[in-house]
């Protein structure tokens, strides 16, 4: 799926989103992970239940998430980086959809994440 630079940058500048990374840094590698998860219930209630009143954890810190797409270019930096940074084994080489990377994220799929000790 390609996004334009534009795009990209409006997904990353996201406030709420600046705020949780800078509150990721100097955690484990593990919790970085769990709150990634987080983060997806977060998306998946916003975007399942709008005008609800209940708020999940993230939303009542960070303010609003943005919508799926946005979600998976934001965990799909930041994967990338973790990546990058030797944290975690490279991603599979795939185009990832929102719904791909919250199963990666979660217990259906997290044991695919190899953690880099």
């Amino acid at each position: 799926m390609g996004l334009t630079q534009e795009q990209i940058a409006f997904a990353i500048n996201h406030n709420g989103w600046q705020s949780f990374r800078k509150d990721l840094k100097g955690t484990s590698t593990v919790y970085k992970l769990e709150a990634l998860n987080d983060y997806c219930d977060a998306v998946e209630h916003h975007r399942d239940t709008v005008n609800s009143v209940y708020k999940t954890r993230w939303q009542r810190k960070y303010g609003t998430p943005p919508g799926p797409e946005q979600a998976r270019v934001q965990i799909l930096n930041y994967l990338n980086a973790l990546s990058r940074g030797g944290q975690i084994e490279p991603l599979p080489k795939q185009n990832w959809e929102y719904d791909e990377l919250a199963q990666y994220l979660n217990g259906e799929k997290k044991d695919k994440i190899k953690v880099r000790r």
